[in-house]
């Protein structure tokens, strides 16, 4: 699979962890919800790692994923303060 083909699988699962983050959430299953919703935040920086070529291996660490990305992919500084946000 190509890297432009992961980063296209990544953004798909990403948008139906939403869409079912969106349905527990429409149910009150807040706990639910917030795990989905981890997960959405996890598979976008993943895709992010991917279009940068930065290699990334298997951690769920999302402030580990934000500190891999160049601070130009980033944005200014806001990516890893929200991805670490969701973890924490």
């Amino acid at each position: 699979m190509t890297a432009r083909n992961r980063v296209a699988a990544f953004f798909i699962l990403a948008e139906r962890g939403l869409r079912s983050a969106n349905t527990l959430l429409q149910a009150e299953q807040f706990e639910d919800t917030t795990l989905f919703v981890q997960q959405v935040v996890e598979r976008v920086a993943r895709a992010l790692l991917t279009h940068a070529g930065i290699p990334f291996g298997t951690s769920h660490n999302l402030s580990q994923m934000a500190e891999a990305l160049p601070n130009d992919r980033a944005g200014p500084g806001n990516l890893h303060r929200t991805i670490s946000g969701v973890s924490a």
